[in-house]
């Protein structure tokens, strides 16, 4: 008996990844394919700048995250890159409305999926959502220690 019996198929020779199959290898790396033209064709054909660029994919993700439902890989994907989108828009310098307005977003969408995925056992999706939340609670504290005018740690 081979040694891969217990995924159901062979061992893809371009993912020769152990336990991994090479279906869903293939379907997440298309995912990631396709955003990376849709993020191409928006921002070049349809002259979208960065702002409206990653609200589109943080909400095309979103819809994709809950359209997918039970297709398991293809949501990872999509929570995965529209949580990207998201926080990218926590980063961006915009006028401080509107900063304020995607920070607070960001952090009550990331806590409410952080409690709400733990209770009802999304390990992956609750586990994501507490990264994310502390990158923010970083870049937060980050902002906060360049305002001092002693802090060492900020580009000059």
């Amino acid at each position: 008996m081979k040694a891969y019996f217990f995924t159901g198929l062979e061992p893809s020779p371009c993912f020769p990844v152990v336990g991994l199959r090479h279906g869903n290898t293939a379907k997440v790396v298309l995912y990631l394919l396709f955003q990376l033209n849709l993020g191409i064709f928006l921002g070049q054909m349809l002259e979208l700048g960065g702002h409206p660029l990653l609200a589109v994919m943080m909400l095309l993700n979103g819809a994709v995250f809950l359209a997918a439902y039970k297709r398991h890989i293809i949501q990872y994907g999509a929570f995965l890159i529209g949580f990207l989108a998201f926080f990218s828009l926590t980063v961006i310098d915009f006028s401080l409305p509107l900063h304020t307005t995607y920070t607070a977003l960001f952090f009550l969408t990331a806590t409410g999926c952080i409690y709400f995925l733990n209770k009802w056992g999304f390990t992956f999706y609750w586990i994501t959502s507490l990264v994310f939340w502390f990158m923010l609670i970083i870049q937060l504290y980050y902002i906060l220690a360049c305002r001092s005018a002693t802090a060492p740690i900020c580009p000059a």
